[in-house]
């Protein structure tokens, strides 16, 4: 199935059914908005369809949880992915802060976080929330493989064949710094992300060490080796 029109469907689904989402829906000249957190509250399953859309159906996004060391139960974000440098490639924001999956010009699926108010569509398909919103934090837990395969590729480390990751949501709060300081403090300290690659030893370890995440595997393929910061 072609990568967009996959990317598509899924923002078509949840188009299809918007309040049984909690989501809200309206046209603009450029395109379809989708509210996932402004003036409707958005929640865990649209962040689902979002992630999965971004990976254009070449790849699975599981909601579970997690007992900390603490004995909390929090809730993680589980992605596997078949392509993980086309998910890295969706993550990549254009210059208007937008990200997502493009065809053509316009998004078949783009995702718009932050910000002051719901903003217009960027051409196409955008679904948007604020920072401070469940869908924005779900879907920054399940930001990481992209971060990981940004960090090979800064070192020459293009052969990257499948991707795992699990995160767990950072607690909201209503001041937005310090809703993006617990999330990126999360994802540094429990964020969990296996990669299966072809590539040169010292490229690796530099991209392993580069990274802020500190439980990342990389599983070289012809050596049969694992990279990890400890």
């Amino acid at each position: 199935m072609e990568y967009s029109r996959a990317a598509r469907e899924k923002f078509q689904e949840i188009a299809g059914d918007a309040p049984a989402f909690h989501c809200g829906m309206r046209q603009s000249p450029s395109g379809t908005v989708i509210d996932a957190g402004w003036s409707a509250p958005g929640g865990w399953m649209a962040a689902k369809r979002a992630l999965e859309g971004l990976m254009g159906g070449r790849g699975q996004v599981s909601l579970a949880h997690r007992r900390m060391e603490n004995g909390m139960q929090l809730p993680v974000v589980e992605v596997f992915a078949d392509d993980p440098l086309a998910l890295a490639q969706a993550f990549r924001p254009d210059g208007t802060g937008t990200f997502g999956v493009k065809d053509g010009e316009k998004y078949a699926l783009g995702v718009a976080l932050g910000g002051e108010t719901c903003p217009e569509a960027a051409g196409g398909n955008v679904i948007a929330a604020p920072e401070n919103s469940l869908f924005a934090g779900v879907t920054a837990a399940g930001s990481l493989l992209a971060v990981a395969v940004d960090a090979l590729l800064a070192e020459g480390v293009q052969d990257i064949q499948w991707g795992w990751s699990s995160c767990p949501v950072a607690a909201m709060t209503l001041d937005q710094t310090e809703t993006e300081r617990r999330r990126a403090e999360m994802a540094a300290a429990e964020g969990v992300v296996s990669l299966w690659v072809r590539g040169e030893e010292n490229a690796i370890r530099r991209a392993v060490g580069s990274v802020p995440m500190e439980k990342i595997s990389v599983h070289e393929l012809v050596t049969t080796f694992t990279y990890q910061k400890r």
